[in-house]
């Protein structure tokens, strides 16, 4: 029993080494005496400050280690997000460019569409030059012709409005001779009328 209570005042350091307890290697202690009261009260508080410092030192270890694992998976996440925000930026980047290029490409298709409309708007109006549609209402005497909107126009102004035409007055040989009939007199064949 003495080894005991000399390796457990070993064991706990400089607290059982504070302890008035004094064991020759010679005395014989009995087990009465090793559990009576005033050993007791110095060896409970003795195994107790043992048994706390190597639970604390159990726990310390264990949470240095918590600590350790904890620094570890920040470093790790901290790497993770980096890569995360390179990846993003070049990924931003490549989109913006994409992005840029589909607008010039937009830009150059509306460019293209107004342009092919420019050319169909005026192959259009060319076609409707020359071109009429319905009936067109004339009268039978003085040869004018009534427009949509019910006004009366003279058949030179109406079609030099609907189309690029323009117009000379001459006389047809029918009214050549209706209208002067002393210039086709014994036969003759009129080519021209000259206005003097």
């Amino acid at each position: 029993m003495g080894r005991i209570l000399r390796g457990l005042m070993r064991g706990s350091g400089a607290l059982l080494a504070c302890a008035p307890i004094v064991l020759s290697a010679q005395e014989d202690v009995s087990s009465e005496s090793f559990f009576s009261l005033d050993v007791l009260v110095i060896i409970i508080p003795s195994f107790m400050a043992l048994l706390l410092t190597l639970f604390s030192t159990y726990m310390y270890t264990k949470v240095r280690g918590l600590q350790m694992e904890i620094e570890r998976r920040d470093e790790v996440l901290r790497c993770a997000r980096e890569e995360a925000e390179q990846e993003k930026r070049a990924i931003t980047d490549e989109l913006a460019r994409t992005k840029q290029e589909l607008i010039e490409q937009i830009e150059r298709l509306r460019e293209r569409c107004e342009k092919h409309e420019k050319t169909i708007t005026s192959l259009r109006q060319a076609q409707n030059v020359n071109v009429f549609d319905g009936l067109l209402p004339i009268c039978s005497r003085c040869k004018d012709i009534r427009d949509a909107e019910g006004v009366w126009h003279q058949f030179e102004e109406y079609i030099a409005k609907l189309s690029e035409a323009d117009f000379s007055h001459s006389l047809c040989p029918d009214c050549s001779r209706q209208l002067y009939p002393e210039l086709f007199e014994g036969g003759k064949k009129l080519h021209c009328i000259t206005w003097k």
